[in-house]
């Protein structure tokens, strides 16, 4: 998930950046106590972490601080998930293994306070305690000598069941302020990365899902056939290293496909609910490869 609304740290941020140096500094040992099959990757995590906050300071990345609901312990409890959440998908554990009682404390916090109406629902109430216990398992586990697959799976669960609760919030918060599904419109929309195909692509479905995401399916009629030919144009073109590598070549296609399919509904006339969920599909299949690149373009600069 990643909505840039704005980057100021706040209270609850400064706990997590705490709470962040504080592993740190006992991030040795975490690793030495792993098994043999693990590599321990403290230099990863640093570049990880540092890479996330250099993005929330410069307001263009997507990273743990820029996703703000207005629910404080929420946002708190997601900074903190984003910490451990970005290093394991760069197999790098240590900050999963070392976080994860706050993980646990965050989650606690959260359950037992009250959040605005367009979070604190009958949903959220529902799915809380669920997102506790499988802290609390995840925690279990990374303080055991489980295997890193067995502690990033653990973690996933708890990732997978904040997006229900999150995602929406956050999204809420995000049109609320007349922004991007998914992806803030402000910063992003005039970033560059240096990838020529990227960034006209990135342009057009930024207009169509800004206009989209407040019911103004008339750019996605209108943009739909240019949008695919970008997406084409995309795929056969070479990009940057920071952004042109092997995880995005991975996506690619289909992100391509997803995008394409825009094109097809929207010569089709009287299925606005259907090319309003082929948009969103599309956007959630482009920001995965997207995110990496902007944020990467921006640390390069």
């Amino acid at each position: 998930m990643g909505l840039a609304i704005d980057y100021g740290e706040g209270q609850a941020m400064r706990a997590v950046r705490v709470a962040v140096m504080l592993a740190m500094g006992s991030a040795v040992a975490v690793a030495q106590a792993k098994p043999a099959e693990t590599k321990t990757a403290k230099p990863a995590m640093e570049h990880d972490h540092a890479a996330m906050m250099q993005g929330n300071r410069q307001g263009g990345g997507q990273g743990m601080g820029d996703m703000k609901s207005g629910w404080k312990e929420l946002d708190a409890f997601h900074a903190l998930l984003m910490s451990t959440w970005h290093p394991a998908m760069k197999d790098s554990l240590t900050m999963a293994r070392a976080l994860a009682p706050q993980v646990v404390a965050a989650a606690e916090t959260w359950a037992t306070s009250k959040g605005p109406a367009t979070c604190d629902n009958a949903a959220a109430r529902k799915a809380l305690p669920g997102i506790v216990a499988d802290a609390k398992a995840y925690a279990g586990v990374a303080s055991s000598q489980a295997a890193d697959a067995a502690v990033k799976a653990a973690l996933k669960k708890v990732h997978d069941g904040f997006e229900v609760v999150g995602k929406p919030c956050v999204q809420a918060a995000m049109q609320a302020k007349g922004g991007m599904m998914g992806m803030g419109a402000g910063p992003m929309m005039g970033r560059k990365t240096g990838w020529q195909e990227f960034d006209a692509l990135h342009t057009l479905l930024m207009t169509v899902s800004m206009a989209a995401n407040k019911g103004d399916l008339k750019p996605a009629r209108e943009k739909a056939g240019e949008l695919g030919k970008a997406a084409d144009a995309w795929v056969r073109s070479k990009g940057p290293a920071v952004c042109d590598n092997a995880t995005a070549r991975k996506g690619m296609p289909k992100a391509a496909d997803d995008l394409k399919a825009i094109a097809t509904l929207a010569k089709g006339q009287g299925n606005d609910e259907a090319l309003k969920v082929a948009i969103t599909k599309a956007h959630d299949s482009f920001r995965p490869v997207a995110q990496p690149c902007m944020m990467g373009a921006t640390a390069a600069k």
